[in-house]
């Protein structure tokens, strides 16, 4: 908690959760709908420019070269191929293309905001708190998962057993033993623990509750706003 608060803290202009909500939302979109090449840059040029309002330079660096690898591949390689090479190469081109945005402004909601912040400006939009709440731990639980994954992956390697991807080609059986299944029972227990963490703090009373964090919309939340609700329109008109 402390380590995510620093980091908002240390951006450049601090955003607000809705703003990046709506990010989070416009993104999709290009799952939904092909938006034209010069568009699509665009969208992961401001997403990597975020990155870098965070001050998350090394982000912002791979965010860029991986973009440019997966659309150099695919408009430059792929054509020169023929068969299944090239059916492979442009299917995870693809698909990079179309969930890095996506991706990439989930990463921003979660490691730029605090749970508080986030549950604050949930409540500023008037959501009910059968929505709240399941937003609330599943903001909480992506964290946790990547804390849990670490320490398994410590534990592997005390026992000799890495993970990486030659590793997991040469013996899947041996990372599904003492990989997915322990992460897959701690993220159970996770989930309970979190939600119950939730209860046990009143996040489901009716009562109008307080908070100490003041959530307000600032000159560059608008501007995002209406640089996501321009994308929106744009792919839906075509």
């Amino acid at each position: 908690m402390e380590l995510r608060a620093t980091r908002e803290r240390t951006a450049f202009v601090p955003l607000d959760p809705r703003s990046m909500l709506a990010l989070l939302f416009a993104s999709g979109f290009i799952l939904i709908k092909r938006v034209p090449l010069p568009l699509e840059v665009a969208v992961v040029s401001f997403l990597a420019l975020l990155f870098v309002n965070e001050r998350r330079y090394a982000a912002a660096l791979k965010v860029v070269v991986v973009y440019a690898v997966a659309l150099a591949v695919g408009l430059c390689a792929v054509p020169l191929l023929s068969g299944v090479l090239a059916a492979i190469l442009l299917a995870v081109t693809t698909c990079m293309r179309l969930f890095m945005p996506l991706v990439l402004a989930a990463n921003l909601l979660i490691h730029g905001m605090t749970v508080s912040r986030f549950i604050a400006a949930l409540r500023r939009m008037r959501l009910p708190a059968k929505l709240v709440i399941p937003l609330s731990v599943m903001f909480r639980f992506i964290p946790t998962v990547k804390e849990e994954w670490g320490s398994i992956r410590t534990a592997m390697h005390f026992r000799g057993i890495g993970v990486s991807p030659v590793r997991v080609l040469r013996s899947p059986l041996t990372t599904l033993e003492y990989a997915l299944v322990p992460l897959l029972m701690s993220t159970a227990t996770l989930a309970n623990e979190l939600a119950a963490a939730s209860l046990s703090r009143g996040l489901d009373s009716k009562t109008e509750r307080t908070c100490l964090l003041e959530v307000r919309l600032g000159p560059a939340d608008y501007l995002v706003l209406a640089l996501c609700a321009a994308f929106v329109i744009c792919v839906l008109v075509g």
